[in-house]
């Protein structure tokens, strides 16, 4: 490589490192070299220059980096270098980091395209119902100036489900697509970042932090992120909000039991099904239209296909979805036990222990909503001491309460 080569290279180099938030002493680092050789053959001085084999090595952590994201960058490093674009071979550019890398050819993009669509957990049953709700939070995520939408609703309420059906409908909305990231199993909110880096398939480095690696990876990306189950790590909001604040192009897509309380944040309020009322005359064909029965039905027949809404059986199955008060979580379960216990009876059980009755035996369901008493005690458990006392107290209402009332007993405490 002669001088001029070294000149033009090192110059698209520092570009790329000064974009990326990266330096040359990092590189140096990563490389094996004193920043001071670096330096020197970078500039071509004397008999200091780099080797072939020192390029591609820098272009692979520029890779890993993400300081370059398309192989015509690293093509256009490589010809700076004076070296062939066959310098890689076909087993480098199949493997990570250069593997991460995308092209602009219609065959690859396609490809892209559906792999970013399948980011998403593949649903194992049908989404029954919220047909308005789907519409609302289609429209409220399609606003260029909401970023952050935080569902939130009680457990079992459905709320992941709702971002998982939205977010795919939405996929081909956001250039890099839709990203879903599982915080259910972190406790630690420290580790946020490094799950979202798990979760996009990026590695970070020891130059950067893991919220750098973030931002530098996001600050020219075009996608949404999911963000599930968020309430036992809400220390890491101010992270949510980092990202935000430097990745224009993102938006974010919350599933908590609480609020991020974050400037900008839209809340959407994911209610149970709806449900029938007590008092109207219970017609089949108008009962079928509800999504509590809808989903009752449905979730029944995965156990006894030839289950069916009847004149019998209608309104045991009504006081059923209200008796578990709509929540989808609540509903598969007692759907679940129609294949032992016909509606009448298992309404009866139902009336008599709920919290017993509400179980599942699948295996591949989270433990939080392998019964009832567990999706209570995960939203229990969250709560520090004085909230503890707080929802003791609140048990002497009835059918909810008033601010002025939920006002004069906290501050009994």
């Amino acid at each position: 490589m002669n001088h001029i080569s070294a000149r033009v290279f090192s110059d698209s180099l520092r570009k790329y490192l000064r974009a990326s938030g990266y330096f040359q002493k990092g590189l140096a680092k990563e490389l094996g070299l004193h920043p001071k050789v670096l330096s020197r053959k970078l500039r071509g001085n004397g008999d200091s220059h780099l080797t072939a084999e020192e390029v591609q090595r820098i272009i692979s952590i520029l890779a890993r980096w993400q300081a370059i994201t398309t192989r015509e960058e690293a093509f256009g490093l490589l010809e700076l270098a004076k070296l062939e674009p066959d310098s890689f071979t076909d087993k480098d550019w199949e493997t990570p980091p250069l593997s991460h890398l995308t092209g602009k050819d219609a065959m690859l993009d396609d490809v892209a395209l559906h792999f970013i669509q399948r980011s998403l957990p593949a649903p194992l049953t049908s989404f029954v119902g919220r047909e308005e709700e789907v519409e609302k939070l289609r429209g409220l995520l399609g606003r260029d100036e909401v970023r952050l939408v935080t569902l939130v609703g009680a457990g079992g309420s459905g709320k992941t489900r709702l971002a998982q059906h939205v977010a795919n409908d939405m996929a081909d909305e956001f250039a890099q697509g839709v990203w879903f990231v599982a915080l259910a199993s972190v406790l630690d909110a420290a580790q946020v970042p490094k799950s979202i880096l798990q979760a996009l398939g990026i590695q970070s480095t020891l130059a950067l932090s893991a919220v750098q690696s973030l931002i530098t990876y996001l600050r020219h990306k075009q996608l949404l992120l999911i963000l599930d189950n968020f309430e036992q790590v809400r220390e890491a909001a101010g992270v949510v909000g980092e990202l935000l604040a430097a990745a224009p192009g993102l938006k974010v897509l919350v599933t908590s039991r609480v609020v991020l309380h974050l400037y900008g944040e839209s809340e959407f309020k994911v209610s149970p099904l709806e449900l029938p009322d007590s008092s109207a005359i219970l017609d089949i064909a108008k009962l079928e239209q509800y999504g509590a029965i809808r989903l009752f039905i449905e979730r029944a027949r995965a156990v006894m296909p030839d289950f069916s809404l009847t004149t019998e059986n209608a309104a045991a199955i009504a006081q059923i979805c209200a008796r578990v008060d709509g929540l989808p979580l609540t509903l598969e379960l007692a759907a679940a036990r129609v294949k032992v216990l016909p509606p009448e009876l298992l309404l009866a059980r139902l009336s008599a222990a709920r919290l017993t009755m509400l179980t599942s035996e699948a295996w591949n369901l989270p433990i939080r909503q392998q019964a009832l008493r567990k999706t209570i005690r995960w939203s229990y458990d969250l709560l520090t001491q004085t909230e503890r006392i707080w929802f003791a107290r609140l048990g002497v209402f009835n059918g909810g309460w008033s601010l002025e009332a939920a006002e004069a007993m906290m501050q009994a405490f």
